[in-house]
């Protein structure tokens, strides 16, 4: 396992260490994000091509799982901002080269601020609508439906 030493350039050249003593390649999943990370973008030219190839798999592989995640648990909570807040804590908490490594630019952290921001004026509306209108009528939990705010 490679230490997370804050010092990227020493992550890069302890994780070459790790490779060259390793069999192959199979092992990248046992990597911290920040060494993970070092690989995938090449630091320091220390990586092959096939390396970097299978760090950017694998850092994005553990991106596409923490999404999922992300949405099954917005899922269970019933608040329809859940999602977007999980992404951004996600992206906040990544450094510069794992969100490069992960393929993730401002233009991701755009979209998911606007979608929290829409999903925010949504449901407000909506909690708007059901207090104001009465006679909405509402699902067996309670929550109004789109359908019945249209």
């Amino acid at each position: 396992m490679v230490s997370g030493k804050s010092n990227l350039e020493a992550v890069a050249t302890e994780a070459r260490r790790v490779l060259d003593g390793a069999a192959g390649l199979e092992g990248l999943s046992d990597f911290g994000s920040k060494a993970l990370s070092a690989i995938a973008v090449g630091m320091s030219g220390q990586f092959s091509s096939s390396e970097i190839i299978a760090a950017k798999q694998e850092r994005k592989s553990r991106v596409g799982a923490s999404v999922q995640g992300a949405f099954q648990q917005s899922n269970m909570s019933g608040n329809p901002t859940d999602f977007s807040k999980r992404l951004i804590t996600q992206y906040s908490s990544m450094s510069a080269e794992e969100r490069e490594a992960a393929g993730l630019d401002q233009s991701y952290y755009d979209a998911i601020v606007k979608n929290y921001e829409t999903s925010m004026r949504i449901s407000q509306a909506l909690s708007a609508s059901t207090f104001t209108a009465g006679t909405a009528s509402c699902s067996s939990n309670g929550s109004m439906s789109l359908l019945n705010f249209l």
